[in-house]
């Protein structure tokens, strides 16, 4: 539970960046990042897509609503075990169960630097060791808001 209420108050902090740079570009509606999750999808029409370790990343805010899915299945997984399973089996299971955790939880975090990196270089902020900063994930608001060229983003 601990993990939720710290993942949650991250995005919360994350889509204030989000937020605060799609106002800054003009985005019409830009409000609508401090959603949770929401920002994501404002990433995926930022970046039109990015690689994670040679993989493309087209649709960025399904995937981490997906992610997201997954570990609550992991933990119902996990609650279920220690009402049914003998006490060595649910030790068992539970080790099981961080696999597709931990896979989930690296994969989000690669792709949060990279989607990172890509909009640092579409703004062209970009500067040698950012991957470092984007890394912490705390500083990514703060890299996102940096002073560089900001061009308005066209309406349609």
């Amino acid at each position: 539970m601990i993990g939720w209420i710290v993942f949650l108050a991250w995005l919360e902090f994350y889509s204030v960046g989000i937020t605060l740079l799609a106002k800054r570009r003009g985005t019409p509606r830009y409000g609508i990042c401090m959603i949770p999750f929401a920002s994501f999808f404002y990433v995926d029409s930022f970046t039109e897509g990015f690689f994670i370790l040679t993989v493309p990343v087209k649709k960025w805010g399904k995937t981490v609503l997906i992610f997201c899915g997954v570990v609550i299945l992991a933990q119902l997984g996990c609650l279920w075990a220690g009402s049914v399973l003998s006490a060595e089996m649910v030790g068992y299971f539970r080790q099981i169960m961080m696999l597709p955790i931990g896979f989930c939880l690296l994969v989000y975090w690669l792709g949060t630097i990279k989607s990172t990196s890509k909009m640092l270089d579409i703004l062209k902020t970009n500067f040698k060791g950012s991957w470092i900063l984007s890394a912490l994930l705390i500083p990514i608001p703060a890299l996102l808001l940096r002073k560089g060229s900001v061009q308005k983003q066209k309406t349609i």
